[in-house]
C-alpha cells in the first residue's frame, strides 16, 4: 500500500491498483440487514441509524452501489461535523482488503459537508469508536503531503475523543465533493 493516499474522490484495488469513483448516499432501512456483526461488520449499524440525530452514510464505487464499502455516522453540529462511527466494510480490513481508501473518503466526505453548513470544514471524530486501522488511515489521509489531500491537512490530530480537525484550507473548487448532494431521506 502506498505511504500516502491520494485518495479524494476514488478507492484503489490493492491488487491491481486500479482506481475506481466513489459516490456517497444516506444508508436506506432495507440494506441494514445485510450489515450485522455476524457478517463481519464491527458496529451496531441499526442501532446508529436508528439514533434521529445522526445519518448514516454509504461510500459505494460508482456504477456498483449495491456493495457497500464502508460506512460513516455524521451529524450537524453548530460548529461542525461529528463523526461518530465509521467503518470499511469487512473485505476492507487488514492484509487482506479488496479496496484501500475508504476512511479518507468518508472523511472527505464528512469535511465537505462541514463546508457545505457553512463550518469551515472542522469535523470530529470520536477515536474511542472507531477501529485503529481507520484511525491512522484517516489521519495518513489528513496528514498526508501530496497535494490531492492538502487541503484536508489537520493542525492537530490526537486520539482524545472529539478531538477537532481543521482542514488547513479550503477545499478545492474542482474537488469531488464540492458539489456533493445528499440523497433523499430514507
Amino acid at each position: 500500500m502506498k505511504k500516502h493516499l491520494e485518495l479524494l474522490d476514488s478507492v484503489e484495488n490493492i491488487v491491481t491498483g486500479d482506481r475506481f469513483r466513489t459516490e456517497i448516499t444516506r444508508l436506506r432501512s432495507d440494506e441494514l440487514r445485510s450489515i450485522t456483526k455476524k457478517s463481519g461488520w464491527t458496529f451496531d449499524w441499526k442501532k446508529e441509524a436508528k439514533n434521529p440525530e445522526r445519518e448514516v452514510f454509504k461510500l459505494t464505487i460508482e456504477n456498483n452501489t449495491q456493495i457497500i464499502q464502508g460506512l460513516v455516522s455524521l451529524s450537524v453540529e453548530p460548529d461542525h461535523v461529528a463523526m461518530h462511527q465509521v467503518e470499511s466494510a469487512p473485505f476492507n480490513r487488514g492484509n487482506k482488503k479488496v479496496y484501500a481508501g475508504v476512511p479518507g473518503n468518508l472523511a472527505a466526505f464528512a469535511t465537505k459537508l462541514s463546508y457545505q453548513q457553512g463550518n469551515k470544514g472542522d469535523i470530529t471524530l470520536t477515536a474511542k469508536n472507531i477501529t485503529p486501522e481507520d484511525k491512522r488511515t484517516i489521519k495518513a489521509f489528513l496528514h498526508s503531503d501530496n497535494p490531492k489531500t492538502k487541503p484536508f491537512r489537520s493542525a492537530a490530530v490526537t486520539t482524545r475523543p472529539k478531538t477537532i480537525i481543521r482542514p488547513k484550507k479550503k477545499l478545492p473548487a474542482k474537488h469531488p465533493f464540492s458539489e456533493a448532494k445528499l440523497s433523499p431521506e430514507r
